[in-house]
This record gives structure tokens, C-alpha cells and sequence, in this order.
């Protein structure tokens, strides 16, 4: 897939070059319209269809049934509302849980599932289903990491908001304040690389570059959270702007820091230096390591055992977690 090119309009607008889209590096072309095509209602509609649904076996019939239940119900009668005709969730056969040619022994298993004598068709049907399911997980799991972003970013922008009425109130000068709202900014952009990198790391290979990879996002998270945490304590109560200017040298240092550290990771990453980008995730991925205890979690999950956050890397982490709040006061 080609390198994105970014290009500007004369009315200031960037986009790529190469696919139209908007700025998207160091994620290439292909995976940026692929992961575009996921979010779209059209393909999250067929997965709910894939992973919810079926084809009523009845040759006389062959409506589209949801499923009522999930699967931690494990019910596998299945009654379609159209012929009444009573079938297998998981071997869709006819359902026969008595007499001669009794096939199930009760509603919750299925022989023919569990010794593997199911027919091919349906073995590819629920190999396809797993697959769906899988992938499904996994990009909800990016999704929860890049809205825990967009959160971020929202925060930074409402403290921006409220510094520069603080400065305007109190007569101050914008150059003063200038290396501030440099690192409120370069904060901001550093939540958007994250955001893209999260989408890499759907993408990314389970091969010897995998743990490098996930090392740098780890890495990442530290560095970010603690600018971040000099500028949005996880108190209830926002720093004036004299405490700001007090911190001026630490916050100048800790930007500069974050700022290189990404401009190398986005380089490293459209090189091919830490992660291998496929076309599509790799099924050999089976979950997340937690950045904290290295603990592998499933996707499903979005918080570890150990109650670290996979954004911030802090433990019972308050920003993701404001529920939490009440635990950290008892601590203190």
C-alpha cells in the first residue's frame, strides 16, 4: 500500500493524496479506508447479523431468525416463528430431544457439536461467525482506547477555554503563557496519534515486532499521561495560572519529550521498524497484554485484573473510571 501523501487545499484543508481521506500517518492507504469501512452502520449492521442471526434450516422456509438469547443462556432450541419448525443453534439440524431418532439430549448440548460430526457447510458457517466475532472484539476494544482519547481531548480543549478567560480576566499576557497552551497543543496532537496508532495496532502482526510494538505504546502512555497529569491533575480542583508558571521549566521539557518520542514512533512505524501492518487483523491474535502486569486479557475485556488503564497506565485510572474516585479518596 502507498506511503499517504498530505496535501493542503487553498481553503487549509489537509487530506491524503493518495486516498482522499483525512491526514491518516503513519496508518498506510489500504488499512485507512478498510478501518473507515468498519465504522460504517452498513458493516457493523452485518456483523449483528452474522453474530445474531440465522437461516431457519426448513428447506420449505428459509427466513432470517435473531437469536433471543446469548450465549452465556446456551439454549440451542431453536422454534422458527415463521414454520414452527424446531431446530439446533449449533448444528442446525431438526431438534430431537426423544425417541428413535433423538439427536439431543437436552436444550443446553448438542452431540453432533460437541464430537465434531457437524456437516461441512456448517463447520465453515461458525468458522466464518468466529472470525466475525473475533474481529468485531478487537475493534471495539481500539475503539474504546480511541474514545478514551477523544475524552482526553475534550478535557484539554475545556481547560484551554477556561485558562485563556482566567488570562484575559486577570489582564495577563499571551506571552507569558505561550509554553502552556504549547502543551495543552501539543497534547491534543499527540492524543491524535494515538487514536491512529491504536488503529495500527488492530492491524498489527503477532510476529517477533509485536512486543517491541507494544513496549512503544506502554512507553507512550507514560510519557503522555504525565504531561498529561501536569496539566489536568487527577484532582478535583484546576491548577491557576501562577502553579503553571511555577512548573514552566518541567512542562516546557516533558512537551519537547512527547512531542520527539511520537515524531520518532510515527516514523519507526511507517518504516516497518517496530510493527508489521496486514491487510486485515491477524486471527492468530488471541487478546491484550496489560501494559502494567502483562497480563493477557481478551478483547471483550476492557479493563485488567489489576485494574490498569490500558490508555494511561495508571492503576484504577480516574480519567476513564471517574467512579473510581471514590476508592482513590479513601487511599489518600
Amino acid at each position: 500500500s502507498p506511503k499517504s501523501e498530505i496535501v493542503s487545499c487553498e481553503c487549509s484543508q489537509k487530506m491524503c493524496f493518495n486516498c482522499g481521506l483525512p491526514p491518516h500517518q503513519p496508518i498506510p492507504c489500504s488499512n485507512a479506508l478498510d478501518w473507515q469501512k468498519r465504522c460504517s452502520a452498513d458493516v457493523q449492521t452485518e456483523i449483528w447479523r452474522v453474530m445474531n442471526t440465522a437461516t431457519c434450516p426448513n428447506k420449505n422456509c428459509g427466513i432470517i431468525i435473531k437469536r433471543e438469547i446469548d450465549d452465556k443462556d446456551r439454549c440451542l432450541h431453536m422454534i422458527c416463528s415463521e414454520c414452527k419448525y424446531h431446530w439446533c443453534w449449533a448444528c442446525r439440524e431438526e431438534f430431537r430431544p426423544g425417541g428413535a431418532n433423538k439427536n439431543h439430549d437436552s436444550f443446553y448440548h448438542c452431540k453432533l457439536y460437541e464430537e465434531g460430526k457437524l456437516r461441512s457447510d456448517v463447520k465453515e458457517m461458525n468458522r466464518k461467525v468466529e472470525t466475525v466475532r473475533k474481529e468485531a472484539a478487537t475493534f471495539k476494544w481500539a475503539e474504546h482506547l480511541r474514545s478514551c482519547c477523544d475524552k482526553d481531548t475534550k478535557d484539554l480543549q475545556t481547560l484551554q477555554r477556561s485558562l485563556e478567560a482566567e488570562m484575559l480576566k486577570n489582564g495577563g499576557e499571551v506571552g507569558k503563557y505561550k509554553f502552556l497552551f504549547d502543551a495543552i497543543s501539543k497534547l491534543i496532537l499527540a492524543n491524535d496519534d494515538k487514536k491512529r496508532l491504536y488503529i495500527v495496532a488492530f492491524y498489527a502482526a503477532m510476529d517477533h515486532k509485536k512486543h517491541l510494538f507494544e513496549f512503544q505504546l506502554k512507553d507512550m502512555a507514560e510519557k503522555t499521561t504525565k504531561l498529561l497529569n501536569m496539566l489536568q491533575p487527577n484532582t478535583r480542583e484546576r491548577r491557576s495560572l501562577e502553579e503553571f508558571e511555577k512548573d514552566m521549566k518541567d512542562l516546557n521539557q516533558q512537551t519537547k519529550l512527547v512531542s520527539a518520542f511520537l515524531q520518532k514512533l510515527r516514523k519507526d512505524v511507517q518504516e516497518g521498524e517496530c510493527v508489521t501492518i496486514l491487510d486485515k487483523p491477524d486471527d492468530k491474535s488471541a487478546g491484550w497484554f496489560c501494559m502494567s502486569c502483562n497480563r493477557m486479557n481478551s478483547y471483550d475485556k476492557f479493563v485488567c485484573e489489576c485494574m490498569a488503564c490500558q490508555v494511561h497506565g495508571e492503576k484504577r485510572c480516574l480519567r476513564c473510571n471517574p467512579e473510581h474516585h471514590v476508592h482513590y479518596l479513601d487511599d489518600v
